[in-house]
């Protein structure tokens, strides 16, 4: 096409010139004006369309109105090549054929045009700027001008200058000589820049401007897609649909992403669309590309009707023929990991959402509310998994190993038979070619077995000794043989490995119970759970009760409306176990919750009374507060403030029993607080030869002062934090003790004069330890 345009420009010209009787010199370079800048919009042409065809619209989202401005961001196989060679075309034009005389010449302009669309769509901006502002700062207004300020006006929206390039816009149009597709071009700018700061009615108005100055069909269409998209987005439907109809009229191909997604949001839209619609617009050859779309939109409108099995299958066939659309690969797990999860399939919906996890970046507010998620539906489904073994063992259990083997050697047999059947299906079609032929293909693996025996895969098999030809075959016959002498000493035979597996499973139920309520409000299954949990075994007394105050919660709700069975729970726990704490929250409960403002500034009055050292008033107040709230977040606030209080008033084994107290209430924090009571435990452990009625001599440890005083004065040397130490001196028998010690170690190392040390009890050293707090009791 270049070609034959150069061909007949030439010719024109020649004519043009003898007409004129001037000579033909001139020609020759206005031939390779022509060639230089031809090449160079050729490579930039060529690059252009890689990016294209590189690029992924997303019709997840609103679309660009200019999807060549937004191609930037791609990374990989990006044709930097193509935009370097079109750069040097334009500069080879512009440093061979300018001069004083043509600065303003049509050539010169569009080899500077050339340059700036080169170095944009290289990333270097600044640079682009330049080439177009040398367009751009001229009086004479044309085509040329019109698409330098173009690039312009987006060059200055990307690196943030957005006022700069509404300015440069406004004083564009404003402009009498400008032509319809230009000023159309111009309000496309516009709205990119819209699009970019989100300003969606601007977005709107621009675009219906630069439709109406356009011609390009294709971009018209594009635009009223983009239209449609923001008013399905504002949840305006009737006026959407108006605007997916108007793309589908106006484009000019009729399997292009933009017509086919018009289709398909339509159906979408349609209230009245069934699985047929969604299916024949899947089965138009047309709409090949966007199949996985079609099937995931169908897939939402079934799940709407609670046809949840087509659903699932839809969404899975759309996973599975899917293949660059990242957004479709989310959005699908995220429907089955919800469909699951309302169906209460807790290991399914565990197993979708760690798969639609790996989606997002670990660090995204996304990733972590499903990781979130995704730590509850584990505790549920490791439990019930658990649950189903020890199930599964116990029954098997019944069985002799003879009885056990028979099963499975019945059900080989069975499998083995479907097999054959299988085959003898498969062979009546297949082809004489022997790799369609599985039959033929099992046969020449026996044979190969038998005479070459088992052969590692790699060059020169034969070379490599291995058992004969009997050895194999004695091989199979003792694997025939082992499967029917096969022990299963695993298994729990005795009473003792039954109750200890049941015990287990008890204590399971009591978590899956709590877990199912506190998580999902699944009452039902949480009741499923809770009412066969018995006090044995790990379930003891906290637990147990625990257990029966979730089924009072549920036999009491609307779900339920079971209020004899709630009554029967609540006689049984206040009359039995009267000063249990769920006695007290079933004689104190509160029918209306406290308010997240009223919690926040009770725990506030709780913080500040513990700083003031009052601590009693704040045991008094944390003690009703948990007995009257209905939280259970509200109440680990709660026990969180009284360690607090029990680390600074009592001996480290109470405060430890207190932490594995609030552990047994809490069992899906076990992770935090476990490592909190083995770290307790270790210090405790450490510190056991100490009387808690003697006292320790404690030093901030310096190198340079205190090196000799492990030796001579019997200090250790401990690890505190932050890898600072302590000189600790124990054994001391009161207090008057340690503080002569100090000051005879000062006057001996006048050094020192200036140091802190400290002097606590036993068991304040360890609470100390605990809670990193020197500064309570300085001296």
């Amino acid at each position: 096409m270049y070609k034959k345009l150069s061909f007949v420009f030439l010719i024109i010209l020649f004519i043009s010139c003898s007409s004129k009787k001037e000579p033909i010199i001139s020609l020759k370079p206005l031939k390779a004006k022509f060639n230089i800048l031809f090449n160079g919009n050729l490579f930039l042409d060529e690059g252009v369309n890689k990016l294209k065809n590189l690029y992924l619209e997303n019709y997840w989202e609103i679309l660009p109105p200019i999807m060549l401005n937004n191609v930037l961001e791609l990374e990989s196989d990006y044709p930097t090549k193509n935009f370097t060679r079109s750069e040097e075309k334009a500069i080879k034009v512009i440093q061979r054929f300018g001069n004083d005389n043509n600065l303003d010449s049509d050539y010169i302009n569009k080899a500077y045009l050339l340059l700036g669309k080169s170095r944009f769509y290289d990333k270097r901006f600044i640079s682009s700027l330049q080439a177009f502002n040398y367009i751009t700062k001229q009086d004479k207004i044309s085509d040329v001008w019109c698409e330098a300020t173009f690039w312009k006006a987006l060059i200055n929206s990307n690196l943030g200058q957005r006022n700069l390039a509404y300015s440069i816009i406004d004083q564009a149009i404003n402009k009498e000589a400008l032509s319809n597709e230009n000023k159309s071009k111009l309000y496309l700018a516009k709205s990119e820049i819209n699009y970019s700061n989100n300003e969606y009615d601007s977005l709107i108005s621009n675009l219906k401007k630069s439709i109406i100055f356009s011609k390009d069909k294709n971009q018209n269409a594009r635009s009223n897609f983009i239209i449609g998209q923001v008013y399905m987005q504002k949840g305006l439907k009737d006026s959407s649909k108006v605007y997916f109809l108007k793309t589908i009229k106006l484009h000019k191909s009729k399997s292009s992403g933009l017509v086919i997604n018009s289709k398909l949001f339509n159906l979408n839209l349609n209230e009245e669309s069934k699985e047929k619609d969604f299916s024949n617009l899947s089965s138009d050859l047309r709409s090949l590309n966007q199949i996985p779309r079609i099937n995931f939109y169908n897939a939402k409108k079934l799940l709407l009707i609670n046809e949840d099995d087509k659903a699932k299958n839809l969404l899975k066939q759309a996973i599975r023929i899917n293949e660059r659309d990242t957004n479709l690969f989310t959005n699908a797990y995220n429907e089955l990991f919800l469909a699951e999860l309302k169906n209460k399939e807790y290991l399914s919906s565990s197993n979708y959402l760690d798969t639609l996890i790996t989606y997002y970046n670990p660090n995204s507010k996304s990733f972590l509310l499903l990781n979130e998620q995704r730590e509850k539906l584990n505790l549920i489904s490791d439990l019930v998994q658990q649950n189903k073994e020890i199930d599964s063992l116990i029954y098997m259990s019944q069985f002799s190993d003879e009885q056990i083997n028979k099963i499975l050697n019945n059900k080989d047999n069975d499998s083995n038979i479907i097999n054959e059947q299988n085959t003898k299906t498969l062979n009546t079609s297949l082809s004489s070619f022997y790799f369609d032929n599985q039959l033929a293909v099992q046969n020449g693996k026996r044979i190969f077995l038998i005479k070459w025996g088992n052969r590692t895969n790699v060059d020169n098999w034969r070379t490599y000794s291995v058992g004969s030809s009997n050895t194999v075959l004695q091989n199979e016959n003792k694997q025939e043989i082992n499967k029917d002498s096969r022990t299963f000493n695993d298994l729990p035979r005795s009473k003792k490995d039954k109750d200890s597996l049941m015990n287990i499973s008890n204590e399971n139920l009591s978590k899956l119970g709590l877990y199912l309520y506190e998580y999902f409000k699944d009452k039902t299954s949480s009741e499923q759970a809770l009412s066969k949990v018995k006090l044995m075994g790990k379930v003891e007394e906290k637990e147990f009760l625990q257990s029966k105050y979730y089924l009072h919660q549920i036999y009491s709700s609307k779900e339920f409306n079971a209020p004899k069975k709630a009554l029967e729970i609540k006689e049984f726990i206040t009359t039995k176990y009267p000063q249990s704490t769920y006695a007290k929250f079933l004689s104190n409960q509160q029918l209306e919750a406290l308010s997240e403002n009223t919690k926040d500034s009770l725990v506030g009055y709780i913080k500040s009374t513990i700083k003031s050292n009052k601590h009693s008033l704040a045991l008094k107040v944390i003690d009703s507060l948990i007995n009257y709230s209905v939280s259970r977040d509200f109440r680990f606030t709660l026990y969180e403030q009284k360690l607090k209080v029990f680390g600074k008033l009592y001996k480290p084994s109470e405060y430890l029993e207190e932490l594995k107290s609030i552990n047994v209430l809490y069992p899906e924090k076990t992770d935090y607080l476990s490592k909190k009571i083995s770290h307790i435990e270790s210090l405790i452990e450490n510190k056991i030869s100490y009387n808690d009625n003697e006292y320790v001599l404690i030093f901030i440890y310096d190198e340079k002062k205190m090196k000799e005083f492990p030796n001579n004065y019997e200090f250790v040397q401990e690890p505190y934090e932050n890898n600072s130490y302590i000189l600790v001196k124990y054994g001391l028998a009161s207090r008057a003790e340690a503080e002569e010690f100090a000051d005879l170690i000062m006057q001996n190392k006048k050094t020192l004069s200036n140091d802190k040390y400290f002097v606590l009890s036993t068991s304040q050293y360890i609470n100390m330890l605990i809670f990193k707090t020197l500064e309570i009791t300085k001296n």
